[in-house]
C-alpha cells in the first residue's frame, strides 16, 4: 500500500493500471514509424486528389514531403485497435474501387510490412521519467497490469524492448477481452487478476478512453499523460493530468 500524489491529490493505493502507447512507450517512436510504413504502402493505391487525406483517415500528421510527424490525440492512430485500424485502410481501398476482399488482402499485407518494419527498427523509448516511477511503484509493493489496445503479444514484445517487462505482473490486451476501451472490462479482468478491487488503483492513460474506462470501472483516480496543450484539451475526463512522470510521487505516509 502507498500513497499517489498528483497534483492536489491524495489516493491510498495497491495498484495501478498503465495503458500501453503515450503512456508507458513514446507513441511516436514506434507508432510513427509504423503508421509512415502503412502509409507509403497505401500511396501506392490512392489516389493523391482524393478528398480524404491518409491525415485524415488515421489521424496523423504529416509535413509538406509527406513524413509523419505527429499524430491527433483523439484519431484512431491513437485510439482504435488493430482490428479497427484494418478496417480503416480496407475501407480506404474499397472507396478507390477495388474489391473488398482485395482490400482485406492488402490491408493485412501492409500492417504485416509495417510489423516486420518496427520489429526490425525496435524504436520503442519509454516516456520521460517512466523508469524511475516504475522504480518507485516497486520500492512501495505496487501491483503494476497493463491494460491496451494493442494485442497482448505486441505489447508484450514492445514492453520486452524497452526492458520494462518485469514490472508488471499482468499485461491484457484488446484480445483477452469482449469489449475494448472505453468500456470497464479491462479494469475488472486486471484488478481481479490482481487481487484488487478497482478502488484501490488508479488508471494511467493518455487518452480520454483511458479515463472513461477507469471512471465506469470504479478506479480511485484517473491520470491522464499529456506532452501538450491539445492533448491536454482531449483529457477531458481526467481527474489529474500531468505532463510528465516526474510530476507524480509515491509515499508509504502522508
Amino acid at each position: 500500500m502507498a500513497y499517489l500524489l498528483a497534483g492536489d491529490r491524495k489516493v491510498r493505493i495497491e495498484g495501478i493500471l498503465f495503458d500501453k502507447d503515450g503512456t508507458l512507450l513514446d507513441f511516436m517512436s514506434l507508432w510513427g514509424e509504423w503508421a509512415q510504413s502503412v502509409c507509403d504502402s497505401l500511396a501506392g493505391y490512392v489516389s493523391s486528389e482524393s478528398s480524404i487525406s491518409l491525415d485524415d483517415l488515421l489521424g496523423t500528421v504529416s509535413d509538406d514531403k509527406g513524413n509523419i510527424v505527429s499524430h491527433n490525440p483523439k484519431g484512431p492512430l491513437m485510439m482504435a485497435s488493430p482490428e479497427e485500424m484494418g478496417a480503416i485502410i480496407a475501407w480506404r481501398l474499397y472507396y478507390e474501387g477495388h474489391s473488398w476482399n482485395d482490400s482485406l488482402m492488402l490491408a493485412r499485407r501492409f500492417f504485416q510490412a509495417a510489423d516486420a518494419h518496427v520489429e526490425e527498427q525496435r524504436g520503442a523509448k519509454p516516456i520521460h521519467g517512466l523508469p524511475e516511477f516504475l522504480g518507485q511503484c516497486r520500492a512501495q509493493g505496487l501491483k503494476l497490469a497493463v491494460v491496451t489496445s494493442d494485442h497482448t503479444a505486441s505489447a508484450v514484445k514492445h514492453l520486452e524492448w524497452m526492458n520494462i517487462r518485469d514490472y508488471f505482473e499482468h499485461i491484457i490486451g484488446d484480445d483477452q477481452v469482449k469489449h475494448g476501451k472505453p468500456h470497464p472490462e479491462m479494469v475488472g479482468e486486471a484488478c481481479a487478476r490482481l487481487g484488487l478491487v478497482p478502488s484501490q488503483t488508479v488508471m494511467i492513460g493518455d487518452a480520454n478512453g483511458d479515463m472513461q474506462m477507469g471512471k465506469r470501472g470504479g478506479v480511485a483516480l484517473t491520470v491522464g499523460i499529456a506532452s501538450g496543450p491539445e492533448a491536454r484539451d482531449a483529457l477531458r475526463d481526467a481527474d489529474i493530468i500531468a505532463g510528465h512522470y516526474h510530476e507524480l510521487s509515491l509515499s508509504a505516509e502522508l
